[in-house]
């Protein structure tokens, strides 16, 4: 009678130990490591990084001249024949900027006061404010000023980038200086069609809003172009 091999667990077990042992081996790239740290190192860095940013607290004669034109009366209705269509230009630059007007326009006007005005001057300039809100805006055809604050920081930062440009043509040279200049010139050519719009239409709310909102985004332009040129 033919004896049957028992089979078990064991039998296996040298043909397992000899695939193991066939198995390919594998070193990684030397610079995986590398980058793995980095990367962990970055995601430390931007958890570390809120706590450390700086906090600063506006004049309050900042916040009174924002009030004072937000609060603004709204012209007498237009006839709807010579209601104006405001077109939205590039919305995606709109909103790319807008996003950060904000957090920016507490700086740019404390910047602009801190430095240099003094009281006799933000005195003079909130009376010449509110002599502009008191003036009757339902039939005049006049082209509206815009914030003085930021129109007054825009010139002055415009003639120091001049200034700048002129005696150091190198650092005013490069790609990221380039791009802000272009966005300053599309600016410039949309607050020049709100003005023609404005002068067409008189002072319509739709129009005064959008054209101060282009005169911030100018003033953060020029606050951007100055830093690129002073770091």
């Amino acid at each position: 009678m033919k004896e049957t091999p028992e089979e078990g667990p064991e039998l296996g077990r040298p043909h397992l130990h000899k695939a193991i042992a066939n198995l390919p081996s594998h070193e990684p790239d030397e610079h995986t490591w590398t980058q793995i740290e980095q990367q962990l190192n970055l995601t430390t860095l931007l958890g570390q990084a809120p706590p450390e940013l700086p906090e600063h607290e506006p004049d309050e004669l900042v916040w009174d001249g924002i009030m004072a034109r937000l609060d603004q009366p709204e012209p007498a209705a237009v006839p709807p024949a010579a209601a104006p269509v405001v077109r939205r230009m590039w919305p995606s630059q709109v909103l790319r900027v807008g996003a950060i007007a904000a957090s920016w326009l507490l700086v740019l006007l404390a910047w602009h006061y801190w430095p240099s005005a003094t009281p006799q001057r933000i005195v003079a300039q909130e009376r010449i404010s509110y002599t502009v809100e008191t003036v009757p805006t339902a039939a005049t055809t006049e082209e509206p000023l815009p914030l003085p604050n930021d129109a007054a920081q825009e010139h002055e930062g415009m003639a120091f980038i001049n200034a700048q440009c002129s005696k150091v043509p190198v650092g005013c040279q490069s790609p990221e200086f380039q791009n802000l200049k272009q966005q300053m010139a599309e600016l410039d050519a949309e607050e020049k069609r709100l003005q023609r719009e404005v002068q067409r239409f008189g002072n319509n709310p739709e129009l005064i809003r959008y054209q101060t909102r282009v005169t911030t985004m100018k003033a953060t332009v020029t606050k951007e172009l100055i830093q690129l040129l002073i770091s």
